[in-house]
């Protein structure tokens, strides 16, 4: 069960980032709500100053000095308060991006298999969006909140005093109205927490929709299937979802709004009253009514705004409990528990790979992916991994390479299980090809490379190595092209297959002893197709390499075949001994055969 953090623990958390990322901004912050409270007392003082001076009838020219005097101080007071507004606002971020590095460094900590599961996802898009997406969010709303609070009860101490001189009847009226007022937000922020998820989850849907409709790869798809309308439909729904929890809010901000003004309006009538009857009474000056007014007009503000403050802070809270729960997610261990002996076992120039037993399931599936599993991978060994889609291939290969973990079952790189391996020590053993690998907004080496000091000689090697280094040296820029648009406009688009030509590259690169392909041809034609697996054979020399495809062009020069079906393995042999079992695989291999001839007539592809 998630932990719910309390108002003080998360009031410790924030204050505690606060003073590691931005040491003036508490001081800045003190600074800011003294002179707010020196402010509010100048705009009691002076016209009470004023009446009094009056009627005492003092001269113009001495009443004229003390206005002057007072505005001078007043103005003063002003721009350093104005000052350290603006300081405090914008250090006030400094917290809150602060939280934002953690959040993402969390995301990139935490276990691979931990990021696939939905309700992980959830939980960090609530974090961000709650917590960090915008100046009230929690992460940022905590400042302004105390600033505030900081602020108003600095001066309710001062003007207690005042109001206390008059009658602490009035002073306990308006302390009552106060009351209610936080009471009626109480009931608020309680239907607000315990409902604010429905809001978040409706906002998630409506982001992946708008992120899909507005992606360009999803264009072609919208216009030539006509899901404009679909998309419409669902975002109105949505709409109208997010719409009437508003009303939901809405209804109760209304219904507190009500209760508190009724309770302000009870307050006021009552301190007229009494004002009323001492005027009647002849028992109190202009001095005095002019005090008063001011003072209640100023005290009865600064109580909403304290209870308005102290709403934003616990509504702060409530929108920091996600992102706390996120960074509290334990992390990938990053320290080796290996004895020198199993580093020298586990980092030779050869690798070998066993599954004994392995299944997997992935978070909330009622039924295994991977099940019961064994095999084994000798070093120098090529083999291919085949099966329809779906049948478990890709999920196989994150087992091996860490990003999964088996529910029950062992692996072993090198004799090693890998449940004794720290995540690093596992990927270092693997250079992989995915399907669906990404090409960053980085220029073309560090797409290769991935790292700040690339080695250019290298990157020249492995462009000759996969083909692409004429194209590369026809570039303007060669090796510092920009790849994509996202950011720089005059980047440069590979085509598909020339991407899985980088993809490789940035594999060979790493240079690692078990390289993965897996299905990294599947935008390609058969033939093109074929043909590259040729190529990635000759690449291989020296190296364990696992090639995964659904389609059979990997297999013929492979050392040996691994054929499965609904996580299964249902064959094992090389090419030769499984088509001769007339199997499953034989089965399949005859029938896409016909399209890696490249002379095959239409008929002879119908048969």
């Amino acid at each position: 069960m998630a932990t719910h953090y309390s108002f003080l623990n998360n009031w410790r958390f924030y204050w505690r980032i606060a003073r590691q990322s931005s040491p003036t901004l508490l001081p800045t912050l003190i600074g800011y709500a003294v002179l707010e409270t020196f402010l509010n007392l100048g705009t009691i003082i002076l016209p009470t100053l004023v009446v009094q001076l009056l009627t005492q009838q003092a001269g113009l020219p001495y009443l004229a000095a003390v206005v002057i005097s007072f505005g001078v101080a007043l103005a003063a007071i002003t721009v350093g308060h104005g000052f350290l507004d603006i300081v405090g606002t914008d250090h006030s971020t400094i917290p809150r991006l602060e939280m934002a590095n953690q959040l993402n460094a969390k995301i990139m900590a935490i276990d691979y298999q931990m990021t696939e599961d939905p309700k992980i996802q959830q939980l960090f898009s609530t974090a961000f969006n709650n917590g960090l997406s915008y100046t009230l969010a929690g992460g940022q709303a905590f400042f302004f909140g105390v600033e505030r609070l900081l602020r108003d009860i600095l001066s309710l101490i001062a003007l207690t005093i005042t109001i206390s001189f008059f009658t602490p009847l009035i002073f306990a009226l308006i302390l009552f109205s106060g009351v209610i007022s936080y009471l009626m937000l109480q009931w608020y922020r309680r239907w607000y927490t315990l409902n604010h998820h429905t809001k978040d989850e409706t906002k998630r849907r409506q982001e992946y929709l708008r992120e899909n409709a507005y992606a360009t790869e999803n264009g072609k798809d919208v216009r030539l299937y006509e899901m404009a309308t679909w998309y419409h439909q669902h975002f109105e729904q949505l709409n109208h979802d997010l719409d009437q929890w508003q009303q939901k809010e809405s209804t109760r901000q209304f219904i507190s709004d009500l209760v508190s003004d009724g309770a302000t309006i009870i307050r006021d009538g009552f301190a007229y009253l009494y004002l009323a009857l001492q005027i009647m009474a002849k028992s109190i000056t202009a001095t005095q009514l002019t005090l008063f007014f001011t003072t209640m007009t100023q005290f009865s503000q600064l109580i909403d705004g304290t209870i308005q403050d102290l709403h934003m802070l616990q509504t702060a809270s409530v929108d920091l409990q996600e992102l706390r729960q996120f960074l509290d997610l334990p992390e990938a261990p990053k320290v080796s528990t290996l004895t020198t002996t199993q580093q020298d076992q586990l980092h030779q120039s050869k690798t070998q790979i066993q599954f004994n037993h392995v299944s997997f399931t992935y978070p909330g599936a009622a039924q295994p992916t991977i099940r019961d599993l064994s095999f084994a991978i000798a070093p120098d060994e090529k083999i291919a991994l085949v099966g329809a889609n779906g049948a478990g291939k890709t999920t196989i290969t994150q087992l091996m390479i860490g990003l999964l973990k088996p529910t029950s079952g062992r692996i072993l790189i090198n004799g090693i299980p890998t449940s004794e391996l720290i995540p690093t020590e596992q990927y270092e053993r693997f250079s992989p090809v995915f399907q669906d690998s990404t090409i960053m907004a980085l220029t073309l080496k560090e797409n290769i490379c991935l790292s700040t000091h690339p080695d250019d000689a290298r990157v020249w090697r492995v462009l000759e190595q996969v083909g692409l280094a004429d194209l590369v040296k026809k570039l303007p820029q060669q090796l510092e092209t920009p790849m994509t648009r996202y950011v720089d406009q005059n980047g440069v688009e590979f085509s598909g297959g020339q991407i899985q030509k980088l993809m490789l590259a940035r594999a060979l690169y790493k240079d690692a002893p078990f390289l993965v392909l897996d299905e990294p041809t599947a935008a390609l034609d058969p033939i093109a197709e074929s043909d590259m697996y040729q190529q990635y054979a000759a690449m291989t020399i020296g190296k364990t390499s696992l090639f995964i495809s659904h389609r059979l062009a990997s297999t013929r020069f492979c050392d040996r075949i691994l054929y499965v079906d609904q996580g299964e393995l249902k064959e094992s042999g090389t090419h030769d001994e499984l088509m001769s079992q007339h199997g499953d695989y034989a089965h399949i291999y005859d029938i896409q055969s016909h399209y890696y001839q490249t002379k095959a007539s239409p008929k002879e592809v119908a048969e």
